[in-house]
């Protein structure tokens, strides 16, 4: 037997466990949680989204946080911040009123959020004062 036979189960082993590791973490990065999809602007300011769950099925609910902050950290003066759902998923305040805008309490503001009848990958993006951030949500079919 030769040497490079001797080595091919080796070679495909490792080449086996490396895939296997690839696909692990790319299941991990997909997991729930919470996540930032992004920001963008260039304003001054910055906008950070996160949600309670990233699969929700359709017409399901997940609660969106929203964070807007300057160089001195979070906008603690009461400003507006505009939600919209690339699928055409809904956005309701606290008092369970729907809305897209949402007043800030200390830089943040929550909204609950449901999936449409839709399944699909959902972008969620969050803007004030010509900043943005967004985060992704995938909904399901039940």
């Amino acid at each position: 037997m030769s040497l490079a036979q001797t080595q091919k189960p080796s070679v495909v082993r490792c080449a086996f466990l490396a895939c296997v590791l690839l696909l692990m973490s790319c299941l991990a990065a997909c997991s729930g949680g919470s996540e930032s999809g992004g920001s963008g602007g260039g304003t001054g300011y910055t906008v950070v989204v996160s949600v309670s769950q990233s699969m929700v099925p359709t017409q399901g609910q997940t609660t969106i946080t929203a964070t807007v902050a300057d160089k001195d950290g979070p906008v603690t003066a009461a400003v507006q911040l505009i939600f919209s759902s690339m699928l055409g998923g809904s956005f309701t305040n606290t008092s369970g009123t729907k809305t897209n805008a949402f007043t800030t309490s200390n830089g943040s503001a929550t909204a609950i959020y449901t999936a449409p009848e839709k399944a699909g990958n959902d972008k969620i993006t969050v803007s004030y004062g010509g900043a943005y951030g967004y985060t992704w949500i995938n909904v399901y079919s039940r």
